[in-house]
């Protein structure tokens, strides 16, 4: 057994990768906010980055909840497309879980900025917020993120990604569609070019996290085939909550 779900200080997780469980009594409850990307690069595969991203949220309400704090989920591709009233209760989980199982959000592509900042001019209450998204945009995450930032948000990133767009190994002949844009490409793989397309991913995953970080937020990397219960409580594990 570890210390009590009831006890964690949902600040001090987003800005330092960290659990601080309190010992002492809670002064005011924490707005806890969970924004899924909705977007087409998200609703690729069986299951797709959206079911994945769904459960992780799930998983962070049922905590935040259990915690006394307060939770809303919303979709977001260029704005803020879809969300929940404010959860309040913990006996409200069923409510969190059965708009999930329902909302899809709006496809489209992403855009950090517009998007941030949307749901930043529409939220009164400073808390805490998990992005959970693939975080491919064509612009840049940096404006909306500091926006965020500049009103004293707590943000942590958590970035799902599918194996195959790590480390894939097709070569031959390939008929591309960017899911974003509709962009068609016709593209010829070889190794060395597979080669030179990991080494490029993994510096824009590396410029997410080293981003993120570099302003203090929370960063995490999981994929769309790990066992999303399994990689949940190797996280917990790691801050210390379950031994």
């Amino acid at each position: 057994p570890g210390d009590d779900f009831r006890y964690i200080d949902w600040n001090v997780l987003a800005r330092t990768n960290e659990i601080f469980i309190k010992l002492f009594e809670r002064e005011e409850n924490v707005y806890l906010y969970l924004l899924v990307d909705s977007s087409n690069s998200m609703r690729i595969g069986n299951p797709s980055k959206l079911d994945r991203a769904k459960e992780i949220a799930a998983a962070f309400s049922q905590i935040g909840l259990a915690s006394g704090d307060m939770v809303r989920v919303s979709f977001f591709t260029d704005k803020i497309n879809a969300s929940s009233k404010l959860f309040k209760d913990k006996r409200e989980i069923i409510k969190v879980v059965d708009f999930l199982n329902k909302e899809e959000g709006e496809g489209g592509a992403t855009n950090f900025e517009d998007a941030l900042n949307f749901f930043n001019k529409r939220t009164l209450k400073r808390g805490v917020v998990f992005i959970i998204s693939d975080f491919f945009d064509k612009k840049s995450i940096t404006e909306g993120i500091r926006a965020l930032l500049y009103r004293k948000f707590h943000i942590a990133g958590i970035h799902l990604l599918n194996k195959d767009e790590i480390s894939p190994t097709e070569v031959g002949e390939f008929h591309f569609v960017d899911n974003e844009t509709n962009e068609v490409r016709e593209i010829i793989i070889r190794k060395n070019i597979l080669e030179k397309y990991k080494k490029a991913f993994e510096e824009y995953r590396l410029g997410v996290e080293k981003f993120l970080r570099s302003y203090g937020c929370d960063y995490n990397m999981v994929t769309v085939e790990s066992n999303m219960e399994d990689w949940f409580l190797k996280e917990l594990r790691k801050k210390g909550i379950l031994i």
